[in-house]
């Protein structure tokens, strides 16, 4: 069987659900192969398994004109095909809708600051200059207004990544 997706995969994700499934289902699976396409990566990574014998890598850049597209084989016994679509189809990275906020402060001597969030569920979340720094952004001040995707930092607080000025206080 062979699943296939047009969406980049949260290698995380897949590599737990990968394990979990050669754990379960080693026994059955004879052979698993794929090229895949994790996000954030210019890159194509194979991916084989015998059984529960499973090793990966990266083989070099996508080349142009390729459809970036994750696609595995399963060869093997007793397969559950809606099970182990659902499990792949969860590795996929989630699309997200920018969160937007507002600059409450930036510490340019710490290289950090936060921003209030214009929804009240998310509270403030930080801000690191080298995010700042990867969009381009020289310096923001307080009242400026951003758009940025929330990641998950330490101790389950959010960070600022993606980060976009929308509106110079």
């Amino acid at each position: 069987m062979s699943l296939t997706s047009d969406a980049p995969l949260d290698m995380e994700r897949f590599s737990a659900w990968i394990g979990a499934v050669l754990m379960e289902q080693g026994q059955d699976l004879l052979r698993t192969q794929g090229i895949l396409h994790f996000g954030g990566k210019d890159l194509r990574f194979a991916y084989q398994a015998v059984h529960m014998i499973a090793d990966g890598d990266y083989i070099g850049p996508w080349r142009a004109g390729d459809l970036r597209q994750s696609r595995i084989v399963f060869i093997g016994r007793s397969l559950n095909r809606p099970q182990l679509r659902r499990g792949f189809e969860a590795c996929m990275v989630a699309q997200y809708e920018p969160d937007r906020g507002v600059v409450k402060i930036f510490r340019p001597d710490r290289g950090f600051g936060f921003i209030t969030c214009d929804s009240p569920m998310h509270g403030d979340v930080s801000v690191h200059i080298t995010a700042l720094e990867a969009a381009g952004i020289d310096e923001v001040r307080p009242g400026d207004r951003l758009e940025f995707a929330r990641e998950k930092a330490l101790e389950g607080r959010f960070r600022a990544a993606k980060v976009r000025l929308l509106q110079p206080a």
